[in-house]
């Protein structure tokens, strides 16, 4: 919000209460967004184009967000500056939304898209903040997803649990002797009385009783206190045992999801690996030099999407680039129109054109600006004038197909990353 204010793009009059209507419709429309996360990529195609129109649905409905907060809005702009105001409420939505991985790689696959083609027609200094943090936070993900197999395989370090020891008790042997002495006598050895002593001496006198008391006690004492000991100690060895088990088995536990998550990356490197060298598609079961360019360029998008998951790190796509160039070096780079690639793929029959649209096809389709993959699995045709308006790129866009497949790559990632939220339903009691 405050870029579009700091570049003059519109003007509250240094109001502090209109700014605040500005940021309290930002903070709506980012509670639809996740809700709805699907429909980041939408928002952010709108966001990052300059000259989007007022009669963009996406620019209507930020519009509208902000006459829920600021009735009077109309009497600040006019309507030529509406589609600013609404793109700087989007900007500061999805700023919110950003620190969420897959809104963050769906600002950032868009973006990637979108902004070489834009030229003049976006204001990059406004927005290369959001975007950096975008990338940021999709690398990160990215390489935890795809860490190193020598980081994977080191396992995870087994430290014996401390255990606190049980305390042996000792006999009180002055106590004891006491006791001892009055069962043995009256007196004590130095003819003191004492308490509750027996008022019999045995028949051995006293020299034996005086000389029957120590000796008696310290053996008794020591067999006490060695069984005593023994006993403590086989506590202590049990206690010892269990919180070793204990440790052992959280260690095992460790070192198998270590061992997996290395497994699970090594298969995924070495399943992308083996699909660029084959050039084959697992999702049609042909070779993409059987296809034409423009549908083996899409094609293959759709079976590298499905390789890398949500989340690739960005060497990704240098590696579907390598992929597509490989299937014929002269026709993938040759820069053809955008939209007869993008409406051959929509009109293809045969199996491999199945395939693109059937995986296109769960992608959500936003009523005004979509990506190009929801308008090839869509029913509308493809033409310039729907190019033009759907995606906000020049009708007579051209490019190679590599840069197509790249493209169709880019927008798959966004939407896997931002699946359709299931709704809940509430249920009525009669």
């Amino acid at each position: 919000m405050q870029s579009f204010l700091n570049a003059r793009l519109f003007d509250v009059s240094a109001d502090d209460a209109r700014l605040e209507r500005l940021r309290e419709a930002a903070t709506d429309l980012s509670g639809t967004l996740k809700s709805s996360p699907e429909r980041v990529a939408s928002f952010t195609m709108v966001g990052i184009d300059r000259e989007v129109g007022p009669d963009e649905p996406i620019v209507r409905e930020a519009v509208a967000i902000l006459g829920k907060r600021w009735k009077s809005y109309a009497g600040a702009f006019s309507d030529e500056q509406l589609p600013t105001v609404a793109r700087a409420i989007i900007l500061q939505a999805l700023a919110d939304v950003v620190g969420n991985d897959g809104s963050a790689a769906a600002i950032s696959a868009t973006s990637r898209n979108l902004l070489p083609h834009l030229g003049s027609r976006t204001d990059k200094a406004v927005w290369i903040e959001l975007v950096s943090a975008a990338e940021s936070r999709l690398e990160e993900r990215a390489t935890r997803e795809w860490g190193l197999p020598s980081e994977g395989l080191t396992a995870p370090r087994f430290q014996v649990p401390e255990h606190q020891p049980i305390a042996v008790p000792i006999v009180n042997r002055d106590f004891l002797k006491g006791k001892m002495a009055a069962a043995v006598g009256p007196n004590d050895e130095e003819g003191s009385a004492l308490k509750g002593a027996n008022p019999y001496w045995p028949n051995s006198g006293q020299s034996w009783s005086h000389a029957f008391t120590p000796i008696a006690v310290d053996g008794i004492a020591d067999v006490i206190d060695a069984v005593v000991a023994r006993f403590a100690k086989t506590l202590d060895t049990v206690q010892t045992s269990s919180s070793i088990g204990t440790a052992l088995q959280d260690f095992a536990q460790g070192l198998a999801h270590s061992t997996q998550a290395t497994v699970h990356v090594l298969e995924r490197r070495s399943r992308l690996l083996w699909w660029k060298e084959a050039l084959f598609s697992p999702s049609s079961g042909l070779s993409y030099r059987e296809l034409n360019p423009a549908i083996a360029a899409a094609l293959a998008s759709v079976d590298a999407s499905a390789l890398t998951g949500a989340f690739a790190p960005r060497m990704a796509e240098h590696f579907v680039t390598e992929a597509v160039r490989r299937i014929d070096p002269d026709a993938m780079t040759t820069s053809l129109s955008l939209v007869e690639m993008a409406a051959a793929v929509q009109a293809d029959a045969s199996p491999a054109g199945e395939a693109c649209r059937g995986a296109m096809a769960p992608m959500h389709a936003s009523p005004g600006r979509t990506t190009l993959a929801s308008l090839i699995a869509g029913e509308v045709r493809i033409d310039a004038g729907v190019l033009a308006v759907r995606t906000g790129l020049e009708a007579d866009t051209s490019m190679t197909p590599i840069g197509f497949a790249l493209w169709l790559f880019r927008e798959q990632q966004a939407a896997a990353a931002t699946p359709r939220v299931a709704k809940r339903v509430k249920s009525l009691r009669r």
